[in-house]
């Protein structure tokens, strides 16, 4: 408009209800801690599932691991030596023999597999319940160690 406004005088700002004793921030600070209690049990109890079923997991590998390494492939090899006898005394055919290497091979397969599930299970064990994995550790403090060492030493 061209006029400048000259204002004289003092101004006050007072939010109202003129009287707040702090009720609606004790209130709403209360809500948040509430909230974050809420939010920690609940991570607690999430937490404590995945221990309980990663622990079951290795718990189930491990048992299967052992029984394939200390009863089914020692009894796949003595199936395989009966075999072989009844091959040398020409009571079993070539085609029982080859039927027979197939079953241990496939045995010792087995063997195999159920132990790489196992250090697989034994391996998400370490990380539920660190929540790292177990060669991070080691790769720091190698690292560490690594890095304090002078170049061309």
């Amino acid at each position: 408009t061209g006029s400048s406004d000259v204002k004289r005088g003092w101004e006050i700002d007072l939010p109202l209800p003129l009287f707040d004793w702090g009720g609606a921030a004790r209130t709403r600070a209360r809500a948040e801690v509430e909230q974050a209690a809420a939010q920690l049990q609940d991570t607690a109890v999430r937490a404590r599932s995945e221990v309980r079923s990663a622990w079951l997991t290795y718990r189930t590998a491990l048992d299967l691991a052992r029984q394939q390494q200390g009863e089914v492939v020692p009894l796949r090899q003595i199936i395989s030596d009966e075999t072989t006898l009844r091959y040398n005394g020409m009571l079993a055919s070539v085609w029982d023999m080859l039927a027979e290497a197939r079953n241990s091979t496939q045995a010792v397969a087995s063997a195999i597999a159920a132990q790489r599930d196992f250090w697989l299970a034994e391996t998400d064990l370490q990380l539920a319940l660190t929540g790292t994995s177990p060669g991070a550790l080691q790769g720091l403090t190698s690292g560490a160690a690594a890095s304090t060492t002078p170049q061309g030493h």
